[in-house]
């Protein structure tokens, strides 16, 4: 008998940081090294989590304070701030400046 009791979906909002979804092969080891957190913290933020029974799909809630972005061909940083809704930085100098 299972008595692991699946997440809600409601549950994921209170992720103070972000989801990673279950892929094959994953492991929360794997997933511990893939964002450099101690494995000790991930286990911390998903208590309900089955560390013996991951399923392709599940989601983890990965403690990170900075969430890392993967860039995409044809990013500037005038568009990845815009897409997110992020303000320009001061001090920042335009590309015109540049040379």
């Amino acid at each position: 008998m299972n008595y692991f009791v699946r997440r809600q979906e409601d549950d994921y909002s209170r992720c103070d940081g972000m989801l990673h979804e279950i892929k094959a092969r994953d492991s929360l080891y794997k997933v511990s090294r893939l964002y450099g957190i101690p494995l000790e913290d991930l286990m911390e933020k998903n208590p309900m989590t089955d560390v013996y029974n991951l399923t392709i799909g599940d989601k983890l809630c990965i403690p990170v304070k900075h969430v890392p972005y993967i860039i995409r061909e044809g990013d500037t940083l005038d568009s990845v701030l815009e897409r997110y809704g992020l303000p320009d930085f001061p001090g920042r100098k335009s590309a015109d400046d540049a040379f």
